[in-house]
């Protein structure tokens, strides 16, 4: 999904599990390949205890990509595995979506990347908040 700025697109799926850390990777791989200066920003990452993180895995597959401070490239990680209310309520943590559309902002507006990946986290209907869910995110953006 393409964000207000054509320099960004959203890569979300229908759930866990269903490829958008490799699609997001390859993505970025093309991007790179054709000279773009690519970055990867992932708003939410659970899941952090069992496993390694997602922007890990897409800087290992796409060596070279842009690195963003950690504040910005994931402004909330959690431990759990679940959907990210539910990972955040474990920590007592409140996700706030303006820390969110903070941190894509400043991504978005550095002048060493031309081309901004998000991925999300679980598909379009997962909960982020009490009253957001992803897809509201991506409109936000």
């Amino acid at each position: 999904m393409a964000g207000k700025n054509s320099k960004s697109y959203f890569v979300t799926g229908t759930g866990t599990d269903v490829g958008k850390t490799i699609v997001t990777a390859g993505i970025a791989g093309l991007g790179a390949s054709l000279g773009r200066r690519v970055a990867v920003m992932k708003p939410v990452q659970t899941g952090t205890g069992s496993s390694i993180s997602d922007l890990d895995t897409i800087r290992r597959l796409v060596p070279g990509i842009r690195a963003l401070p950690a504040n910005i490239a994931c402004p909330y990680s959690f431990r759990l595995p679940a959907s990210p209310a539910l990972a955040a309520a474990d920590e007592n943590i409140k996700i706030d979506m303006n820390r969110i559309r903070r941190a894509y902002e400043t991504a978005i507006r550095r002048t060493d990347v031309d081309l901004l990946l998000l991925e999300g986290a679980g598909g379009l209907m997962v909960p982020l908040t009490d009253k957001h869910m992803m897809l509201d995110l991506i409109f936000q953006l």
